[in-house]
């Protein structure tokens, strides 16, 4: 508790630079009603404008006509991340991907097999809600603890490769393992080093539009799986 008390100034401060942030930088969102109240034409319009950097940067949505795109840009959930925010831990459940449209994104795995990672009683912490409040200097946002079978936690620091994603990448977007692959765990933490703008990208959202577009589908999943980042992210884990 006492030391909880103490975090709570530094935790206070990041609260407010946050909605500070989000106050002088708005991200554009999509009305409620747009989806049903408006025509198709001009809805159209509004998603090319509110969403044309993203959309038409990424090679998986090239040669799908205005109609798609606009489906695509509905399902789209803008997101502002501010510095050392975690958008997702490595090991845990994930059902979604990210496009990065601002900022720079740190991504980070575990060099160690899931054979080493079990020996040791390797885990991700799950509840580090104030771990970033308590050093403003320290670098390790992903925080991991063994546990081995009756012994205590303790932090332990594995080795660890990271690699980023910025506004400048040739490739923009990340956590996309998930939507491509029976495998739900995600390969690798994912933390904001910046403020950041992000676009959301849900599987269960995506699968409706893919239904409807099933072309859509084999293109994205397509290029996808060919891309190397993914396939290095799964060669890493199943050599090593």
């Amino acid at each position: 508790p006492t030391r909880r008390s103490s975090d709570l100034p530094a935790l206070v401060r990041q609260i407010r630079d946050y909605m500070s942030y989000r106050y002088q930088y708005p991200v554009a969102r999509l009305p409620e009603f747009a989806r049903d109240q408006l025509c198709k034409p001009l809805l159209q319009n509004i998603t090319g404008h509110l969403y044309a950097d993203v959309l038409h940067q990424l090679p998986m949505f090239k040669g799908l006509d205005g109609t798609v795109m606009t489906e695509i840009g509905l399902i789209l959930e803008p997101i502002q991340a501010a510095p050392k925010a975690i958008i997702y831990r490595e090991g845990t459940e994930g059902d979604c991907m990210y496009f990065l449209s601002s900022g720079q994104v740190e991504l980070s795995m575990v060099v160690m097999s899931a054979q080493q990672q079990q020996q040791v009683g390797l885990q991700v912490e799950l509840d580090a809600s104030l771990s970033a409040a308590r050093d403003d200097n320290d670098d390790d946002i992903i925080r991991f603890v063994c546990k081995p079978d009756g012994k205590t936690a303790r932090y332990v620091r594995p080795p660890v490769f990271k690699w980023h994603v910025t506004d400048q990448s040739s490739t923009l977007y990340f956590g996309e393992s998930v939507l491509v692959s029976s495998e739900q765990r995600r390969l690798s933490s994912a933390v904001s080093r910046t403020w950041s703008v992000l676009y959301r990208l849900e599987k269960t959202a995506l699968d409706r539009v893919a239904r409807r577009f099933p072309l859509m589908h084999t293109l994205m999943h397509r290029h996808l799986r060919s891309k190397k980042q993914s396939k290095l992210v799964r060669a890493v884990k199943t050599t090593l």
